[in-house]
């Protein structure tokens, strides 16, 4: 798939699927890589970030994902149309920043 249509079925197809299945999200964010000096492939096309107010939010989103088995499977074989979803990594993040 080209990095445009990849673009494309995840902003206007996956991103909606996941809106619905995640509700609480404070941000949502979709940062699509192109290599800068190198004609090297990346080894992912995209970084998914969401993000929660607090950890109750985030429990609540992962709950409401669970509840529904069959909304679940279909979230997970709509992956399998853009990633190998063996290679998908999850990370919880303790963001820190510096103000400049």
């Amino acid at each position: 798939m080209s990095m445009a249509d990849f673009k494309d079925y995840y902003e206007n197809h996956h991103s909606v699927r996941g809106r619905r299945n995640f509700p609480g999200m404070a941000s949502y964010k979709r940062q699509y890589l192109t290599p800068v000096g190198t004609d090297a492939e990346p080894p992912f096309d995209v970084v998914t970030e969401t993000g929660f107010a607090t950890e109750e939010d985030y429990q609540r989103a992962i709950a409401h994902f669970a509840s529904d088995p069959a909304e679940m499977e279909a979230h997970f074989r709509d992956e399998e149309n853009l990633f190998d979803r063996s290679t998908i990594l999850t990370f919880l993040v303790d963001e820190c920043r510096t103000e400049l």
